[in-house]
């Protein structure tokens, strides 16, 4: 559900028939994700960003981010979707664009799997022979 339960020593949950709850235990407070990517990217190249997990106490540990790619119009179809690893709290996220990608505003959205902390970051996708 990506909510923060506090310090505790107990949860409370009702899990329904064949369903799941996943839980992590981290000796910090998640407080935000830091997503580092350049304003502008030509179509045909790689959008580099790098990503990392800000906590209230030390460095963050292992982190899952499930990371979307999204065009400027329409859903986000699953080829633009990634679940990746994030040791030590932190990746560098590489995602080649088609060369046929259409031009315009694009967003990076980056989430948090357990605690469904969320960034997003705004860049353009051009072409190199375009303005």
């Amino acid at each position: 559900e990506g909510k923060y339960l506090g310090e505790t020593n107990q949860v409370t949950c009702a899990i329904p028939n064949a369903g799941t709850k996943v839980y992590g235990h981290y000796p910090y407070r998640v407080t935000g994700l830091e997503v580092n990517a350049p304003a502008r990217v030509p179509a045909g190249r790689d959008l580099v960003a790098d990503i990392r997990v800000s906590a209230s106490a030390g460095r963050a540990g292992c982190h899952v981010l499930h990371v979307e790619v999204q065009p400027p119009a329409g859903p986000v179809p699953w080829h633009l979707k990634r679940n990746v690893a994030a040791p030590d709290g932190g990746t560098v996220f590489r995602f080649r664009l088609a060369e046929n990608d259409p031009v315009g505003n694009w967003s990076l959205r980056v989430t948090d799997v357990l605690t469904g902390t969320t960034a997003t970051r705004k860049f353009e996708v051009y072409r190199k022979d375009g303005p």
